[in-house]
Order: structure tokens, then C-alpha cells, then sequence
């Protein structure tokens, strides 16, 4: 499901939640559809793993 979306200029930024609940924030050069289902495709060499806030 599609939460907050964030528009930085060329890019945008949002967030999805999984299926499971996991919470992912993407960053892409287009932005998503609106509201629903959202399809995630990602190359697993460029993924940066974050933690949690300090």
C-alpha cells in the first residue's frame, strides 16, 4: 500500500507498505500512482539498508 509521497524536484520520494506489514521508504525518478496496490521492483546490488532512527 502506498503512504506519504514526497516531491523533491526530479525526485520523489515514498513510502510503501508490505503485505506483511514491513515499512519501506523508496526514492524514484517517477512518481507512484496515487493511492492502492503498488508493484516494488528493486536490484538487490543497489538496495541501502538503513537503521533506525537515532
Amino acid at each position: 500500500m502506498l503512504n506519504e509521497v514526497e516531491y523533491l524536484g526530479p525526485i520523489t520520494r515514498f513510502g510503501v507498505m508490505l503485505a506483511d506489514g514491513t515499512a519501506l521508504q523508496l526514492m524514484g525518478l517517477m512518481p507512484p500512482a496515487a493511492s492502492g496496490a503498488v508493484a516494488v521492483a528493486f536490484d538487490p546490488q543497489r538496495v541501502v539498508v538503513l537503521g533506525p532512527p537515532a
